[in-house]
């Protein structure tokens, strides 16, 4: 098969979607398939990349992270498309490119689909003037995704939202892979693990709790802080560490000057996938209080890892965290402060819940990811004109 993806984001930034678009490409075209990917051009960013075409940006910020608006001048991506024989084209976006994608689809006379990546409406902080509300979204999304001829999604919670705009649309739940042969960058040693729990100032006996992701309001960090808190004051041998960056990172640091934990909560920033790997290898426990996930990735590179984990109750995490057996799904932070104190003091269900994340991770590979998406594009390509059941 010869597909296209269409994403306003991609190498070099970070994010879960990046990692889900490059893992896909990169399965497909081991399987035999040519992959063309249409994005973003990115100030600094060279190198040859092959089937890779990117466009002119218009800049756009989501807190401190960076993105960019592709613009299709003179409708270059058909084009392109046209010009290599594309036969299905897959939209990762709901911004500028993914009219670029359904322009290129329409005029080729071949099928579009689309990937829910993304809860908007937990974003509308970051566009100001209060321009965009959930029902402006959701009238967004019924135009964007109407012309499709399917719809990946990666969690039943992000079925259920998209059926509750477009009910006759075909849905697949496929969920989000990690390739475990890149994410697993070294080799676990006892000298591995002591050399980062130095870099992290962990002495012996001292155990992480770990958030990864976006810092920002819709990550629910803050409520998750102040959730931990209380775990922090009770045990002192216990630490915390927010990986990322964004616009809460401030209000987290004065919080914790203010209660005094001062190297007990530990702000890494951005890592690479080398030093993240780290830093999941050394925790004890994963925590978030995220209500915006579709099928996070971070949760899935815990379960790789072997982190128990507790969460805000959600259906994005419902194929992930099994109840009582490889962590909790907690209604409130209330009741997330509540288990977490008991948890990591509990080595025995700590190790029990370990051991469970581990063989759960198996079920979220690149490679069955890649497999399930390779049959979706067939029998979507088979099935146009007309629609698969």
């Amino acid at each position: 098969m010869k597909v296209a993806m269409f994403s306003d984001c991609y190498i070099p930034i970070i994010n879960g979607v990046v990692t889900a678009i490059a893992q896909l490409k990169d399965g497909l075209e081991k399987r035999g398939h040519e992959v063309h990917v249409v994005t973003v051009r990115y100030h600094g960013h060279k190198g040859k990349e092959p089937n890779v075409l990117r466009l002119p940006t218009l800049p756009f910020s989501l807190g401190k992270q960076s993105y960019g608006l592709g613009l299709d001048l003179f409708g270059m991506a058909t084009r392109r498309m046209r010009s290599v024989g594309v036969e299905l084209i897959h939209s990762h976006t709901e911004f500028l490119l993914d009219e670029s994608a359904r322009s290129a689809a329409r005029k080729l006379g071949i099928p579009i689909i689309h990937t829910f990546h993304t809860m908007w409406h937990d974003y509308v902080h970051y566009i100001p003037g209060g321009f965009l509300n959930y029902e402006r979204i959701k009238r967004m999304y019924k135009v964007r995704l109407a012309p499709c001829a399917a719809i990946i999604a990666p969690s039943i919670k992000a079925k259920k939202y998209v059926l509750d705009i477009v009910p006759d649309m075909p849905i697949e739940v496929i969920p989000n892979g990690i390739d475990t042969s890149k994410f697993r960058s070294s080799v676990v040693t006892p000298e591995f693990i002591r050399d980062a729990r130095a870099r992290y100032g962990l002495k012996d006996g001292e155990k992480l709790m770990l958030f990864v992701g976006r810092i920002g309001p819709e990550k629910r960090v803050v409520a998750l802080l102040d959730a931990m808190l209380p775990v922090l004051k009770k045990h002192a041998n216990v630490k915390m560490a927010f990986v990322g960056d964004g616009g809460d990172l401030h209000t987290l640091k004065h919080r914790v000057d203010h209660e005094k934990l001062h190297g007990r909560v530990m702000f890494p920033g951005f890592v690479t996938w080398k030093e993240i790997f780290a830093i999941y290898s050394i925790a004890s426990l994963y925590v978030t209080a995220s209500l915006s996930e579709v099928h996070p990735m971070t949760v899935i590179e815990s379960l790789i890892c072997g982190l128990p984990l507790v969460a805000r109750r959600d259906d994005s995490y419902l194929d992930q965290i099994i109840e009582g057996e490889n962590g909790h799904l907690v209604p409130s932070e209330e009741e997330m402060t509540r288990v977490v104190m008991d948890l990591i003091v509990d080595d025995e269900r700590l190790l029990a819940y370990s051991k469970k994340s581990a063989a759960f991770a198996s079920k979220f590979s690149a490679e069955g990811h890649t497999v399930a998406v390779e049959s979706f594009y067939r029998r979507v390509i088979d099935a146009y004109p007309g629609r698969i059941s």
